[in-house]
């Protein structure tokens, strides 16, 4: 399953618009299509900017789009994180994330305290 951000945002302006909220309810929906074990964070990355067409700088300003979406995430308590053999670190979809209704369409003003 592609975990490509590009597959559902495909315009670059468009992603960088979005509120980390927003991205981030974006990722989660591709996160919780699969039934996996974790995702390793830095090939996360790699796997969500794929395709999308950047240079370096643009690069660098969607992967901090990212990383804020994915901070997100985490300190809403729907990613967590754990360490794992050679100092990788993984991400995990919680429970609280498998659980959370389908609210899309960026509808999702009601999490944020």
């Amino acid at each position: 399953m592609s975990r490509r951000l590009g597959d559902i945002i495909p315009e670059v302006d468009s992603l960088l618009a979005l509120q980390p909220e927003e991205l981030g309810a974006e990722v989660l929906q591709i996160l919780r299509r699969e039934s996996s074990r974790g995702f390793d964070r830095l090939s996360l990355f790699e796997e969500l900017m794929e395709g999308l067409a950047l240079d370096d700088q643009l690069g660098a300003t969607v992967a901090e789009a990212v990383g804020e979406a994915l901070n997100w995430l985490e300190a809403q308590g729907f990613l967590a994180s754990r360490p794992i053999d050679h100092g990788r670190e993984v991400l995990y979809v919680t429970r609280r994330g498998r659980e959370l209704p389908v609210v899309y369409q960026f509808e999702i003003s009601w999490l944020v305290p």
